[in-house]
């Protein structure tokens, strides 16, 4: 189960970042970078949970990041609520989603009022940049050395690097399940939260080939998700041993065998 609550706040913190994201292991990255910036940072995985976090702390909260897809709303929707609450803390928004979507930007910089948007896969300086630029403070400078970027970065890739095989697994077994007579859009539903969470983790933890396959992956999922009936033509099998490919290329040790990396990219369009 995810740690809903800090994991070490202040007994009368002083500066206050309440942090709702969903993927753990990106929360921790997040959680890291608002720690470099000298806030205290209370996580919370859904919306709901933000809630209660926030009445507790009414008032005492100096920014808020918010991941763009949370288990009970989407990240809009929930800074629409906090909005429309009276809530003007300055807030960075994290998404893998919408890069290329002028509306939902202009949503986000206008009516919404978030300070800052990020897009996963993103690293450990631009996201303490986005805070510092919420924040109004000066900016980093690119870091010469990994040494340089926010403390314990070496050991989050570690961790990171030591789970994401399973990851892949859990990915795979979602995408061969829908070639099976039970194939689903709940199922759908399941591997798009796995493949979802894989694209804007793994560029953030330095597999960015791996991330372009995921958001494939994603792409397609959420179309047969979303559609009016369930697809039963998508080439799933294709996709899962795409994803294979790629990982089997990797390693997990960011050793990216090219061609091949480049021929499961290219196969994995739709």
């Amino acid at each position: 189960m995810q740690n809903e609550l800090p994991l070490k706040v202040h007994s009368s913190p002083s500066r206050v970042a309440v942090l709702v994201e969903d993927d753990e292991d990106f929360r921790v990255l997040a959680s890291r970078a608002l720690q470099h910036v000298g806030l205290d940072v209370i996580e919370a995985s859904s919306a709901r949970t933000a809630g209660a976090v926030l009445s507790q702390y009414h008032g005492v909260v100096e920014l808020m990041m918010i991941g763009g897809i949370l288990p009970d709303c989407t990240g809009v929707e929930f800074i629409q609520t906090l909005r429309d609450s009276g809530m003007n803390a300055p807030i960075v928004y994290v998404s893998a989603f919408g890069r290329n979507d002028t509306a939902l930007r202009n949503r986000l910089y206008g009516p919404l009022k978030v300070s800052q948007v990020a897009y996963k896969p993103v690293g450990a300086i631009p996201l303490v940049n986005a805070i510092k630029a919420a924040l109004g403070e000066a900016l980093s400078k690119p870091p010469q050395r990994l040494s340089n970027a926010p403390s314990g970065l070496n050991d989050l890739r570690e961790t990171y690097e030591s789970r994401l095989r399973m990851q892949v697994s859990l990915l795979l077994q979602a995408l061969n399940r829908m070639v099976g007579p039970n194939a689903s859009k709940k199922i759908a539903r399941e591997a798009l939260t796995l493949a979802n969470r894989m694209h804007g983790t793994a560029g953030t933890f330095g597999y960015p080939t791996l991330s372009v396959v995921a958001g494939q992956i994603e792409q397609t999922l959420e179309r047969v998700v979303n559609g009016p009936s369930f697809e039963k033509t998508v080439a799933w099998r294709q996709l899962a041993q795409d994803l294979e490919l790629v990982a089997a290329g990797l390693n997990l040790h960011k050793k990216e065998g090219k061609s091949r990396v480049t021929r499961a990219c290219s196969r994995a369009i739709y």
